[in-house]
């Protein structure tokens, strides 16, 4: 007995059905894997860059290394290139009023925001395949904006300025008084006389040997300048002999006749730097004198 054969209408009818189950083998194994959204993190805020600088220069350089609010040109004791560091500000006994807080309130770092964790994707039924994802959350802006920056910058300069101010102390300029052989001072006249009476004692006593020996002779004009106590503050030749010999021979007999009486407290009331002008005269008979000029 021979089986019947099979009818196009069979056929179909199984391609149908393999046809069926491959599609739901497929999207069981699509469909059945869970996605995970991870949030990226977000981007760290663009980083500006300032330098302060104390005073500018009127010529910008022509290859800048760092941002500033005024051109100046590079100077130091290294030639690296290294960022320039503001000087040491004001030691931490006593802050400035009101910039503390207010420095460590803009340097204190915000405490990290917690991560919520995001649920998987998850599929229980192929047909019902439905996304969730997080509603929008509004963080608030952690840059500042440029106006921000620019105060702060200026506030920063500022202190730095007011802590770099530097201290402006009055010193009183040293009262010089010059006197010669022709001063009329009652009280010039009797100081200059004991002066003149131990510079040529001295003199007589230390003539130079070689102007001995060779007969030189000629006079110079010496600027003897004292302290209020006597001492030697300058000696300045303001015309020489002409021989060598002779001009240091007169020094050296300032030197060795040095320390000279203190100025008495009536020339001390307006001279702080007495000078004695005199010309000394070195004679051929072996003889020093100090006279005018």
């Amino acid at each position: 007995m021979k089986r019947p054969h099979a009818t196009p209408a069979t056929s179909g009818e199984h391609l149908l059905f393999t046809v069926l189950i491959s599609v739901a083998v497929h999207a069981v194994i699509i469909l059945g894997v869970a996605f995970t959204h991870e949030p990226q993190p977000p981007a760290a805020p663009p980083a500006l860059d300032i330098v302060l600088t104390h005073r500018g220069t009127d010529s910008a350089p022509e290859d800048p290394d760092f941002l500033s609010p005024a051109n100046q040109d590079g100077a130091g004791n290294t030639s690296e290139r290294v960022r320039p560091v503001n000087p040491p500000a004001a030691p931490a006994g006593e802050p400035l009023p009101g910039t503390g807080q207010r420095l460590r309130a803009q340097h204190t770092p915000s405490p990290p925001t917690p991560r919520k964790e995001t649920p998987a994707l998850s599929t229980e039924r192929p047909a019902d395949f439905h996304t969730t994802l997080n509603p929008p959350v509004d963080t608030p802006a952690k840059t500042a904006s440029a106006a921000e920056l620019i105060r702060r910058s200026r506030e920063l300069a500022r202190l730095s300025t007011e802590l770099d101010e530097p201290v402006l102390v009055h010193t009183r300029e040293p009262r010089h008084r010059f006197i010669s052989a022709r001063t009329r001072s009652f009280r010039d006249a009797v100081y200059l006389e004991a002066w003149r009476q131990k510079v040529e004692r001295i003199g007589n006593l230390n003539y130079p040997e070689e102007a001995k020996r060779r007969g030189l002779s000629g006079s110079l004009i010496l600027d003897v300048a004292l302290n209020p106590d006597g001492t030697l503050h300058s000696i300045e030749i303001r015309r020489s002999s002409g021989h060598k010999i002779l001009d240091d021979a007169a020094v050296r007999i300032v030197k060795l006749a040095a320390p000279f009486a203190p100025l008495p407290p009536d020339m001390r009331r307006d001279t702080d730097i007495l000078h004695i002008t005199r010309a000394w005269q070195f004679l051929g008979n072996n003889r020093f004198i100090s006279g005018h000029y």
